[in-house]
């Protein structure tokens, strides 16, 4: 299914009434693309450009289309826009649908699941395969990436299938999401208890990685019995909720145990045995390292043609290499298009050095005090009567903040945390107020704090991969020091991005952990020009003069 839409019948597609500055150019430059027999286009535009409304135009023009991304909160923007949320069909997986029948279920512990003979014509009464029937037969279908990724393994029904254009937005980490998704937890809730007593204790002792699988494909003989006689119990007494939920655990195990288990001789694995909070006894994850082999499996088959966007795909060369975009597409199939200039002026989204120390785990204890003092005096000083936003990367590191700040300046500037539990109500909390100051963890994605929603953020602590996670340490074993920078720059210019979202916004974002500048010394290669010109000067005169020196040296600059 090749690709032929003249620039007019684009142009005509575009939902907006004007464009923004850029949109036009791009829209043209990637159909120029996709009519020259480019199957997948990787385009970097920074925050603000309106990458949904490019995407929805290119979903209008396809055939068919997916439009795909790991962020709910983006999924939600997109339903709620009146010029492209009526554009699709919305499909997400089971257990966000209530069963028709049961109130108090969702469809994945329905009563379809509980009374097999129940007699509910899904495709009429339950809103889920409502939704699917709708998405089948629609031509643009709106999803998030674990069901695109994951609808062809768990059902066949109304598949989607293989549509002729797949759009992938916000999708500078899919290689992550790929990982996690296929990542395999062994515990009491993922194979039920009485498997995981019988298997646990050899399972600690496997030694490699094809034991790891032997062991693992005789427990799965003792979960297929149980999903096949708590089946044939169903038919004599219905399943409570309770166990209608083990029962899908049980399946959704069974699946990626499958992946594991049948992954290629070449795809590299690792476990770790890990201890959750509050659980009594450590429980293992199964996860594999690179991502290359899994969207060759499950993702580049979903459609003819990809078109790939974020605001910081800061090196295709890596990214490519990540998503194994060489092992589906030839060469002259792939196309990379950087927007290099923001639609905001610098000064409206500064950067400021505030640096007191490092804030790595072996130095924060020393320098968490002077960290707290400046937050204070911006919160207090700089920023008074507005809401801030302070990204801590780690639970511990908010707490040690919020320990360390006075009482008088949490009582009478608001200072909110949040727990893993409380992160939705605590936001909500957070923007709903005015003068209050937000201390968070994980927010540097998919958030839109437009306005007076925030105005100054405030960076305490670089987000690099944690040293501590098997896959980072994996990696790091093999010298893969790019990487680990690179997506240490990526999760900056995600946080950076949060508050500047229109011509009118305007935020300050003030750097507080010294690491920063290593970070500078490390990444200035992939820095997109429109996040240089808004550093501090010092930082950006030290930037442009690396890069021109590696220049010089023939060394590839983005």
């Amino acid at each position: 299914m090749s690709w032929s839409v003249s620039d007019k019948e684009l142009l005509e597609k575009f939902p907006a009434p004007a464009f923004r500055p850029y949109q036009k150019e791009l829209l043209l430059k990637i159909n120029e693309c996709l009519n020259t027999g480019v199957r997948l286009v990787v385009y970097e535009a920074p925050t603000g450009l309106g990458k949904s409304y490019i995407n929805a135009t290119f979903c209008r023009a396809a055939r068919t289309a997916f439009y795909t991304t790991p962020q709910i909160t983006l999924i939600n923007q997109i339903k709620k826009d009146p010029l492209i949320g009526n554009d699709f069909a919305h499909i997400m997986g089971r257990r966000n649908y209530i069963c028709a029948h049961d109130p108090a279920a969702t469809v994945e512990e329905g009563v379809c699941v509980r009374f097999p003979n129940f007699p509910c014509v899904k495709e009429v009464e339950c809103p889920y395969w409502r939704a699917k029937v709708i998405a089948y037969n629609h031509p643009r279908v709106l999803t998030t990436f674990h069901y695109f990724i994951f609808e062809g393994i768990s059902e066949s029904a109304y598949f989607l299938g293989r549509r002729h254009l797949a759009v992938i937005d916000e999708a500078h980490n899919i290689d992550r999401h790929l990982v996690d998704a296929f990542s395999l937890l062994v515990s009491p809730f993922t194979v039920s208890f009485n498997i995981w007593l019988k298997w646990k204790y050899r399972l600690r002792r496997v030694a490699s990685k094809d034991e790891l699988k032997g062991v693992i494909a005789e427990m799965m003989e003792d979960i297929r019995f149980r999903i096949e006689e708590m089946k044939e119990e169903a038919k004599n007494e219905p399943l409570s909720r309770k166990e209608a939920k083990t029962l899908k655990q049980l399946e959704n195990f069974t699946s990626l145990a499958e992946q594991f288990l049948n992954s290629p001789e070449g795809q590299e694995w690792i476990w770790e045995w890990t201890r959750p909070r509050e659980a009594p006894e450590p429980w293992l994850v199964v996860m594999p390292v690179y991502a290359r082999f899994l969207s060759e499996i499950y993702m580049w088959p979903r459609a003819e043609l990809f078109i790939i966007s974020s605001a910081t795909i800061l090196s295709h060369e890596i990214f490519l290499s990540e998503i194994g975009a060489d092992l589906n597409f030839k060469e002259d199939e792939i196309a990379f298009i950087r927007v290099k200039r923001s639609p905001f002026p610098p000064e409206n989204r500064p950067i400021i050095d505030f640096t007191v120390g490092k804030m790595t785990k072996k130095e924060r204890e020393r320098y968490i005090e002077d960290a707290a003092r400046a937050v204070e005096y911006i919160i207090t000083q700089l920023e008074r009567g507005r809401n801030v936003a302070i990204h801590c990367h780690s639970y511990e590191l908010a707490e040690m903040l919020y320990n360390a700040l006075s009482d008088d300046v949490k009582r009478s500037n608001l200072v909110l945390t949040h727990t893993p539990s409380t992160r939705q109500e605590v936001l909500d909390m957070w923007l709903g107020k005015r003068g209050a100051t937000f201390i968070c963890v994980a927010f540097e994605e998919g958030q839109d704090w437009k306005g007076e929603k925030c105005e100054a953020q405030i960076l305490l602590k670089v987000p690099f991969p944690d040293l501590r996670d098997p896959r980072v340490s994996a990696r790091l074993k093999k010298c893969d020091w790019n990487w680990y920078y690179y997506k240490a720059l990526l999760g900056v210019i995600q946080a950076y991005g949060r508050a500047v979202r229109t011509p009118e916004d305007k935020a300050r974002f003030y750097v507080i952990d010294k690491s920063f500048e290593t970070l500078l010394s490390r990444a200035y290669r992939w820095m997109p020009e429109w996040f240089i010109e808004a550093l501090p000067e010092h930082w950006r005169k030290k930037v442009l003069e690396m890069r021109e020196k590696a220049r010089k040296k023939g060394i590839k600059i983005v």
